[in-house]
């Protein structure tokens, strides 16, 4: 009876292909959210978490009744058509139609109505409703921490991969490494993916049933940014259930590899 062992036993062909193609597609789909809403340009200017589009604009005349201003002078008012905001900021346009974005900023403000109210040419101010302001203060006190939970997912991601081109499972310790990385980036990326996808949809639920008095408004989440969202999240989530399945496959090889042979 002979010990036959091979020191070369490769992993599986997942090892070579999958696990890294799944975490490439996850950092790429997490750079367009990080970028959406940053610039007028194509892809850019679509990718938005939350749009509000103003359907009328009310003023108090002097007779003290509401009037219906027409879209000119709302125009005029320095109100625009729409707004659409994302994690460094937000883009403003006419019709369907961006004209500028405001200057990436890392946890801008977040508050919609206040980044209206600061366009307005006279002295009218949109007030906002106890129910609308609970909520945005949660995204507000919130868009930071969400904002780092992106850069570290990716950043994560991005040694993921070179550490698996480079070390993948020579080791137990570098496949370790590997699937450490994949654990830590996935769940960044999920927190990054739950949190705005919660808080953004009850603001836009409190802000569609709230009276804004001489506003009317309504409001969207935009299905592009969350599809990229949820993309990136699954392709982090895929490509570390691949490390991990890889990594049991290449045991199972091991001990096979190392049974006694007659």
């Amino acid at each position: 009876m002979r010990m036959y062992t091979n020191h070369s036993v490769p992993g599986s062909p997942l090892y070579g292909l999958l696990p890294g193609v799944f975490t490439f597609i996850s950092i790429l789909f997490a750079i367009l959210v990080l970028i959406g809403s940053t610039h007028n340009k194509p892809v850019l200017r679509t990718t938005y978490f939350l749009e509000v589009n103003i359907t009328r604009v009310l003023i108090n005349t002097p007779g003290g009744v509401l009037d219906g201003l027409f879209t000119s002078v709302e125009h005029a008012l320095g109100i625009h058509d729409f707004y659409r905001y994302g994690l460094w900021g937000f883009c403003e346009g006419y019709n369907d139609t961006v004209v500028s974005c405001s200057h990436p900023e890392p946890g801008h403000d977040t508050n919609p109505i206040a980044s209206i109210n600061s366009e307005i040419t006279t002295n009218s101010v949109i007030p906002m409703p106890s129910v609308v302001e609970t909520n945005v203060h949660r995204l507000e006190s919130l868009s930071v921490f969400v904002f780092a939970c992106w850069i570290v997912g990716i950043t994560l991601s991005c040694a993921e991969l070179i550490a698996g081109i480079v070390v993948g499972c020579r080791s137990r310790l570098s496949a370790c490494l590997v699937g450490i990385l994949a654990l830590v980036a996935f769940l960044f990326l999920l927190l990054a993916s739950v949190i705005p996808q919660v808080l953004y949809s009850r603001l836009r639920d409190a802000m569609n049933e709230a009276n804004f008095i001489i506003i009317d408004l309504e409001t969207r989440l935009g299905k592009q940014m969350f599809a990229f969202v949820w993309v990136s999240c699954a392709a982090s989530g895929i490509s570390l259930s691949l490390w991990v399945l890889d990594r049991c496959l290449s045991c199972h090889r091991r001990r096979i590899s190392t049974k006694p042979r007659d």
